[in-house]
């Protein structure tokens, strides 16, 4: 009898082990933005004990094959470089605490960002494919503004995925956005067997100019008056009469703020 129970606790210890272990990741992923200027990038998404890491490289970014450019840019000359810089922002998910830290770009400048922890609400559909080795189910939410699809594998059970998108029962594995203008593509997924990124003060992942950290709302006003100042400033040193030109919403994944209601 005594044989069995042990047999018993060691499976159940070798489960839990294993469970442990889907819920430390590493998953890359391809991201797809169709903005005037199509193009893609690689990004990583880190998960360790309820709190997740997204990083972008920026300095992957190459354009989108197959994607049409923006009417007023086709005779333009793109540098396919000049869509390389420097740059892996990162955006911390700590599901727990319901916090969110990301580093936010003003022109050339990096700040510290805390966003709101908006709760998603998915709708799981029952249609079902089979992506890669994954089995996945299909579910839609609105995030603020914009409607998503999300297929997700309950094959791993950890409810993070891809930017900002969480809260499922499984990883997600692909998100398209319902204008197909973005789309986050997972290619690898692996046990996590370095987690020097949650290690390192979070400030230090990026160049930042400063530790103090800022609502999301108040970096939005900021990066707006920035680059009216920007646009002033060039007015004068050339003697010319300019006028901003703001990228609409619908080139953004955030259409609409929670605030703006």
């Amino acid at each position: 009898m005594k044989k069995y129970i042990l047999i018993i606790l060691l499976l159940n210890v070798g489960l839990a082990l294993g469970q442990q272990k889907q819920h430390n990741l590493k998953i890359e992923y391809t991201v797809y933005k169709g903005l005037d200027i199509p193009y893609k990038l690689n990004a990583t998404l880190y998960v360790k004990d309820g709190v997740s890491i997204w990083q972008e490289h920026h300095n992957s970014r190459e354009p989108w094959a197959g994607q049409s450019v923006a009417e007023n840019l086709k005779d333009m000359r793109i540098d396919q470089d000049a869509l390389k810089v420097e740059a892996s922002p990162c955006i911390k998910t700590d599901m727990k605490n319901k916090e969110i830290l990301m580093h936010g770009g003003i022109l050339k400048n990096w700040f510290l960002v805390k966003d709101n922890f908006v709760t998603f609400k998915w709708h799981i559909t029952n249609e079902s494919r089979q992506i890669g080795q994954y089995k996945c189910i299909k579910a839609t939410t609105t995030y603020r503004g914009r409607g998503w699809s999300a297929w997700f594998t309950p094959e791993i059970p950890s409810s993070f995925g891809p930017w900002k998108l969480r809260g499922l029962p499984g990883v997600i594995i692909e998100a398209v956005d319902e204008s197909n203008r973005f789309t986050y593509r997972a290619y690898k997924i692996e046990t996590l067997d370095n987690d020097k990124i949650f290690k390192t003060d979070f400030a230090t992942l990026m160049p930042v100019g400063s530790k103090k950290v800022i609502t999301y709302q108040q970096f939005l006003l900021d990066e707006d008056e920035a680059e009216e100042n920007a646009i002033r400033e060039l007015s004068q040193q050339l003697n010319v009469s300019t006028e901003r030109v703001t990228a609409p919403r619908a080139q953004q994944e955030e259409v609409k703020y929670e605030w703006e209601q």
